[in-house]
């Protein structure tokens, strides 16, 4: 395999580990470990590492080692707080451009959720959550904004993992909140869905954070 591809497949292959945690946060990480369970050689694993250091996804001490980064109450506080500002902004801003088959699509699927029709509810109500935020973004023209959410929804995602299992309660008014949202954006009523998207982040910021507090112990 050719070193572009290693390097590829590396960052891949971590990146994917610690945001669907198998690599919980603060584990330790060695890199003779990650070169023989990725096949690599030990340069694409370290210049994976940088990368995934520059995402804030690993910590690199110099003679003392790596770590999957820690995920901390003020940290969360922080990612919801960058998606109320932006989020809202893109529903406003790009609302018209939104193709009303996908949201459709993303709508049925919540739909699902709320009929308690899949198996794996928990897992998959992340997997539909990603996939409605995602393409609420994806319609933003602003290349400095998409960049930006990109690293958050990495974190975010990390945070869902962690704390699926405990979070029951919201679960069902998490889907019908995506509903309303789509059936606004459907409507062409743009500002009233930017509105509700905001107080659903803000709802799910606040559940996190309550649900590392009391669950997970976390800082």
């Amino acid at each position: 395999m050719e070193q572009g591809t290693l390097k590829e497949k590396a960052y891949t292959t971590i990146k994917k580990k610690i945001i669907e945690c198998e690599y919980l946060p603060g584990a330790v990480l060695s890199e003779n470990e990650l070169m023989k369970e990725i096949g690599s050689s030990r340069t694409p694993i370290r210049e994976a590492l940088n990368r995934l250091e520059q995402e804030d996804l690993v910590k690199i001490v110099p003679k003392r080692g790596i770590w999957v980064s820690e995920l901390t109450t003020g940290m969360i506080y922080n990612i919801y707080e960058v998606r109320i500002l932006l989020e809202p902004y893109v529903i406003r801003e790009y609302g018209s451009e939104m193709a009303a088959e996908t949201l459709e699509e993303i709508k049925k699927l919540c739909e699902e959720l709320v009929n308690n029709k899949q198996e794996n509810v928990l897992q998959y109500d992340m997997d539909t959550s990603e996939r409605l935020h995602v393409y609420l973004l994806g319609v933003c023209k602003n290349a400095f904004i998409t960049n930006l959410v990109k690293n958050v929804y990495d974190q975010n995602y990390r945070m869902g993992t962690l704390v699926a299992g405990n979070r029951e309660e919201r679960f069902f008014e998490s889907q019908k909140e995506h509903i309303n949202i789509i059936n606004c954006i459907l409507k062409k009523e743009y500002e009233k869905a930017a509105d509700m998207l905001a107080k659903h982040l803000v709802k799910s910021r606040n559940e996190g954070i309550e649900l590392m507090m009391k669950n997970l112990q976390w800082k």
